[in-house]
């Protein structure tokens, strides 16, 4: 009978400390989870909070013959734009390094705020009042370590 009392006694430690030790893990790993969590409702809220909108009239957007076409972008959000990380298509191909922006009011991209946009580009040979497809993707500043995105499309018309 004493040796089934110590058997006994020997498996409720080991069970104690393997329960111990798993939920020691348990713990840690919902810490993780719920830290994953918080960073996804950050980004959530933030990317709510990023709205980007075509300012002034879609079928009267400036443009030359030499292949520059100029509009203007309203933050229709309440986040700060970050005009650095702006990405532009014309008719589905990205415009690169020959991008300007410029906030009009000189300072950040405020909620209300407008920028201007100006492309030049010299391959493209579109004519008066062709009607193109302009993709813009805007990104908010960094807050909280989250970013918030959003996209417009709008079809234009090209007036020389």
């Amino acid at each position: 009978m004493a040796d089934g009392g110590a058997t006994s006694f020997i498996m409720l430690v080991t069970a104690l400390l393997v329960a111990g030790s798993v939920s020691t893990f348990l713990i840690a790993e919902w810490g993780d989870v719920a830290r994953s969590m918080e960073v996804e409702r950050r980004a959530q809220a933030i990317d709510a909070e990023t709205d980007v909108s075509l300012a002034g009239d879609p079928g009267n957007v400036r443009y030359s013959l030499t292949g520059q076409i100029q509009f203007y972008l309203m933050n229709s959000g309440n986040a700060v734009l970050d005009e650095s990380t702006m990405v532009v298509l014309i008719d589905g191909v990205q415009q690169t390094s020959n991008v300007t922006t410029t906030v009009l009011n000189g300072g950040d991209w405020s909620s209300g705020e407008v920028a201007q946009v100006q492309i030049s580009d010299n391959t493209l040979t579109y004519t008066n009042n062709s009607e193109v497809v302009v993709t813009v993707v805007v990104s908010s500043e960094v807050v909280n370590n989250v970013r918030g995105t959003d996209t417009l499309d709008a079809e234009v018309r090209l007036v020389v």
